[in-house]
């Protein structure tokens, strides 16, 4: 049985419908079923082509003199070019501002504030020792990523992400030998649901963080490497 595919409705369109077609008439200039054909492309099927939509779009823009329609064709004016130099402008500032290095850090920075005053508070609560020593790993996180800001913010990422890897490395070295000298001094576990909730929130928070910080590396090549 073929697989259902994923349908993109007009409203998702709509907000960018404007800037697509700019995009394609500072290509060339285009008959509106060259632009349609486009368009569909651009979707590659996923959006059913409403001509009455790009009908009402074109008619804005022109209306907008953004472009301008003459023997069958339109093409895009100077008026239109600045409006969507000013758009990508805003869309690269917007990228840089939320996903620089900087950005990257102090947001990391702050995630680990909140996952470490949060595992020290269900930990005492629950009484979990797991739980209070994943805060202390995570208040090392903390300096990690305060480091790593600074580093930034000074041009001196390399000898930031240095430091920031030995604190790591000695206080992974301590976690280690601590958790080998508690093997020969085992104590009663007791399960707790609330220092469980606690470990899959932690879990969802660096999964949100591993993935943002790959936005951000992706952000770094195409909108800050190329700027």
């Amino acid at each position: 049985m073929p697989k259902k595919r994923l349908k993109i409705k007009d409203s998702q369109v709509k907000r960018n419908l404007k800037w697509h077609i700019l995009r394609l008439l500072r290509l060339s200039n285009r008959t509106k079923q060259e632009l349609i054909d486009k368009l569909s492309d651009m979707y590659i099927g996923y959006w059913q082509v409403n001509n009455e939509l790009i009908d009402i779009n074109l008619d804005r823009i022109v209306n907008e003199d953004l472009i301008k329609y003459s023997s069958d064709r339109y093409r895009i004016t100077e008026k239109g070019l600045d409006a969507l130099q000013k758009k990508e402008k805003d869309i690269e500032r917007y990228h840089i501002r939320r996903f620089s290095k900087e950005a990257c850090a102090v947001y990391s920075l702050w995630g680990n504030v909140g996952l470490s005053a949060l595992e020290f508070i269900i930990g005492f609560l629950s009484g979990s020792i797991g739980l209070i020593a994943d805060a202390i790993h995570t208040a090392v996180d903390i300096i990690a990523s305060a480091i790593t800001w600074i580093g930034i913010k000074i041009n001196k990422e390399a000898q930031a992400a240095l430091i920031g890897g030995i604190i790591l490395c000695g206080i992974g070295a301590f976690i280690a030998f601590t958790s080998i000298t508690k093997i020969s001094q085992p104590i009663e576990i007791h399960f707790q649901i609330i220092a469980l909730v606690t470990i899959v929130i932690n879990i969802a928070v660096n999964g949100f963080f591993s993935f943002y910080k790959l936005l951000c590396r992706w952000a770094d090549k195409k909108y800050i490497v190329g700027s």
